[in-house]
């Protein structure tokens, strides 16, 4: 398996990363570290570790790409049948990597999936997977929901996971032209796949805050990975699969509204222009129904960017 790492001016960061890496050597692991078109010293580190490890290599990027143009380099440099992602600074526990191999070859599944922790501070977090029966293979588009509650497509950390390009075939690849939310799709597609995954136990992944310019910004627009999912939707599943879209795009805006500062102006207008744009798109029985059953303070959030919601009371 090829851990494929991204890495943007990590420099503060890489004694934690490479002890990390360190933590997880193993025969059957190779790892490409892409550098991103770094400021500082993070090619040259990546490097030296690189020289100390049999099966490392690092690809250097002339200019910042982002993590979604970074991991499709990666996986054009990728030779092995299976794949992983970690990206700098955040860290893993030891033997994760050979765990998520095993879990692969022992379920006989097209990809697993697994639980991480978000770092805040001091302070930990375990967030679990919508699924949590772990160990057991079960069909992919299963876990696309009908609507009513978060399902594994709602689960974007495609970095808490390992994959088999075999199986998946060009499902691997990021869609680059949907920007910065391309790995909202990817999960999507991944689950539209006539194959089988698995949610399993393995030592735990560490997600750190962000500390580069390397996020999306707060005003980035969801339309292009909302209308991705919906096509998606269209082209390889049924009724149920595209209430679920509906609920998860309607769901996404509203969560955004609630995290953005009442200031921060771009970000609140884009989210009104998305959301104004997708009541025009998105079938109205669909968005009604998700609307009826959505929790009060979402809708407010959602009224609060002055943007009209359709009548759905009769649905309550």
């Amino acid at each position: 398996m090829t851990v494929v790492l991204w890495a943007c001016d990590v420099e503060p960061h890489w004694a934690s990363v490479a002890a990390s890496l360190d933590h997880n050597r193993d025969e059957r692991i190779g790892w490409l570290i892409v550098d991103d078109g770094s400021a500082d010293r993070t090619g040259d580190l990546a490097e030296a570790w690189a020289e100390t490890t049999d099966g490392a290599a690092v690809l250097h990027l002339d200019r910042r790409c982002g993590p979604i143009a970074a991991r499709n380099v990666g996986l054009d440099g990728v030779h092995t049948r299976f794949v992983t992602f970690l990206d700098a600074p955040d860290y893993c526990a030891p033997g994760r990597m050979i765990a998520l191999l095993g879990a692969l070859e022992e379920l006989d599944v097209a990809f697993v999936r697994t639980d991480h922790v978000q770092v805040r501070g001091s302070r930990r977090q375990v967030v679990r997977t919508p699924e949590r029966r772990h160990g057991v293979p079960f069909a992919s588009r299963s876990g696309v929901g009908d609507g009513t509650r978060e399902a594994m497509v709602d689960y974007v950390a495609v970095w808490a996971g390992a994959y088999d390009l075999h199986r998946l075939g060009g499902a691997s690849t990021f869609d680059e032209a949907v920007g910065s939310e391309a790995a909202w799709p990817w999960v999507w597609a991944l689950h539209l796949t006539d194959t089988r995954y698995g949610v399993v136990s393995a030592p735990a992944y560490y997600r750190s805050p962000r500390t580069t310019g390397s996020e999306a910004s707060a005003a980035q627009s969801l339309l292009p990975a909302s209308r991705a999912i919906v096509e998606l939707v269209r082209e390889r599943a049924s009724g149920p699969a595209l209430r679920h879209a509906v609920h998860a795009i309607c769901h996404r805006v509203a969560r955004d509204a609630l995290a953005a500062a009442p200031d921060d102006e771009d970000a609140r207008r884009t989210l009104a222009g998305d959301l104004e744009t997708l009541l025009e798109e998105l079938p109205d029985s669909e968005v009604r129904w998700v609307l009826a059953r959505m929790a009060t303070v979402r809708t407010a959030a959602l009224r609060a960017l002055g943007v009209e919601l359709p009548d759905y009371g009769e649905l309550r």
